[in-house]
């Protein structure tokens, strides 16, 4: 009986020492997060949110990318990134999206809302809402609460920045999980600390019976690795497939669509101006403006091939927009948004 448990044992081990060279040769891997650092000084430039997944701290910022990219980031007492300062009577245009609207990678006076806020000093206010790794959920759950909260003054207009990369935020999917958790894990351990309690709590979109509703995942449930796929190969197809399997069940693209239809609604239904704009330039991003424009919502393209065209990103350190994309942005935004060079 022992020697047969043996043999079983050896066979059994044998066999998966094949399929692991196997797979090797053929291609597949163990698995190897992209390297990719962000340090602030000081630091808690990030801080865990229960209702959005992520929130800006107040204050100054060093931040540091890949070791390489240094700027600077001023906050107001709100979290809100600095755009500088104007008539608090005058309207007020608030910016809302991920990294690219925020700016990460250029310092706080290059960023577009506030070259764009130095344009109509004399028009408007303008507020960036924005905050990297949000998609276009959180924005649709800060203007509900915003209406719900009567005390609160509104916008004159909201201007929400898409990219079709917001589907999987949108819908939280497997690989943007995945990508949450390392990224937490390359954080600073006293920021990974923070962002391992309850306290950071990611939102999500789902159809349930035809329903859409609101999910939240804590941070420390986002994602669960298949044990050592850091070093098997076997460990890391298998947690590819779950994945896929994962994904192919979840429609971020119908999730997108309805969130940002159902901001053009309450915003109708409250007397905000709304336009839907694209931060990127690829077909998936244009194909979603084209869906809700047909919709009729107010759509605004003026995405720049940030990815694919190195004069517009901080390449080889971040693939962020660099200071030409931001000034880009600006100058088509400003173009929009003033009552006398705006082009129907």
């Amino acid at each position: 009986m022992k020697k047969w448990t043996r043999d079983i044992a050896i066979i059994s081990f044998l066999t998966l020492l094949l399929l692991e060279v196997g797979l090797r040769i053929i291609g597949y891997q163990p698995f190897h997060f992209p390297p990719f650092s962000i340090i602030s000084n000081p630091p808690g430039s990030l801080v865990p949110d229960a209702e959005l997944g992520l929130a800006l701290a107040e204050g100054s910022f060093r931040v540091t990318m890949n070791d390489s990219l240094s700027y600077t980031s001023l906050r107001n007492t709100d979290g809100t990134r600095f755009t500088g300062n104007a008539d608090p009577t005058l309207p007020l245009i608030e910016l809302q999206g991920c990294s690219f609207t925020y700016g990460m990678g250029v310092p706080t006076e290059k960023a577009f809302p506030f070259l764009l806020q130095q344009r109509l000093s004399d028009h408007a206010r303008i507020s960036n809402k924005a905050v990297p790794g949000h998609g276009n959920i959180q924005a649709l759950i800060q203007l509900k609460k915003r209406i719900e909260d009567k005390e609160v003054p509104l916008p004159q207009t909201i201007i929400m920045f898409y990219a079709a990369f917001h589907d999987e935020r949108n819908a939280l999917s497997p690989h943007y999980r995945e990508h949450l958790h390392y990224g937490f894990m390359n954080m600073a351990p006293e920021v990974r600390k923070m962002f391992q309690g309850k306290e950071a709590r990611f939102p999500y979109g789902s159809f349930q019976d035809e329903e859409f509703i609101i999910r939240h995942s804590e941070s420390r449930e986002l994602f669960r690795p298949v044990p050592l796929r850091e070093y098997s190969a076997i460990a890391n197809m298998i947690q590819k497939q779950i994945n896929m399997s994962r994904e192919a069940r979840i429609d971020g693209n119908a999730i997108s669509r309805h969130i940002l239809l159902e901001m053009d609604r309450l915003c109708k239904a409250n007397g905000i101006e709304f336009i839907i704009a694209s931060i990127v330039k690829d077909e998936a991003t244009q194909n979603m403006l084209q869906s809700i424009r047909e919709a009729g919502a107010t759509t605004l393209n003026m995405g720049l091939d940030i990815l694919g065209d190195e004069n517009y990103n901080n390449m080889p350190y971040d693939s962020h927009p660099n200071d030409k994309a931001h000034q880009v942005y600006a100058e088509r935004l400003y173009w929009f948004l003033d009552p006398e060079k705006r082009i129907e």
